[in-house]
């Protein structure tokens, strides 16, 4: 990669130069990736977490771990082709290991949770229209999207205040490359959107790990050896 960036570029001119380039899509997710901090190397900053959610009983699989390893703390700035206010995508993770086996259970896949979007769109009177390329910028106002990543590399979203959710992208790449706006952005447009309440199966889940009688189908499998 010979594409010369200088090291304060803006999101939104960088984004826009590299969109032009005629280069494979990958590298130019990379060059963003690395502009904001990404190295390809394991985070300190990971251990922690990695080794909290492991104790909660999630079942990480190879490329979730490298993710989160890789991408813990890290914050990126995010305008998709449909958006006008943008968002910061923040890699932070909140566990909590039952709903996440709800959400496992609705799609029929191992789901972790990797970070969430924090979208501006429906908050500009609180944001201005380049908020969005400063995240050490945190508004007063913001719709909080939670992000996942399946074990077939699928990425989902999911809003607890719709509540709904649905597939955000077929791959990381093809995430990361929307959110850059480097390709056109298919998010709640290609049919996938649903609209479901997990709050019931949360709190079943929840009843029966207390009382013992909970076995884990994508998480906590632990727990199912412990019992036998």
């Amino acid at each position: 990669m010979h594409i010369k960036i200088e090291p304060h570029m803006k999101a939104s001119a960088l984004f826009a130069k590299l969109k032009s380039e005629n280069i494979p899509l990958s590298e130019k997710v990379e060059l963003v990736l690395r502009h904001y901090g990404w190295t390809g190397e394991p985070r300190k900053e990971s251990e922690q977490i990695l080794s909290q959610m492991r104790a909660e009983g999630y079942t990480l699989f190879p490329s979730a771990v490298a993710l989160i390893e890789q991408f813990y703390r890290l914050y990126f700035p995010c305008k998709s082709s449909d958006s006008k206010y943008g968002a910061h995508l923040i890699f932070v993770i909140d566990p909590y290991v039952e709903a996440d086996e709800a959400l496992s259970i609705h799609y029929n896949e191992v789901c972790v949770p990797i970070g969430e979007l924090q979208t501006f769109d429906l908050y500009s009177d609180s944001v201005s229209p380049d908020t969005w390329e400063n995240v050490n910028e945190c508004p007063a106002g913001y719709g909080r999207i939670e992000l996942y990543l399946g074990e077939s590399g699928t990425v989902y979203w999911y809003c607890v205040d719709a509540p709904a959710g649905g597939i955000q992208a077929k791959s990381l790449q093809d995430f990361f490359a929307s959110q850059f706006g480097l390709i056109e952005d298919t998010y709640l447009k290609d049919g996938t959107r649903e609209e479901y309440e997990d709050d019931a199966l949360i709190l079943e889940i929840e009843m029966k790990r207390a009382d013992g009688t909970y076995l884990g189908k994508w998480h906590m499998q632990s727990d199912n050896s412990m019992k036998q």
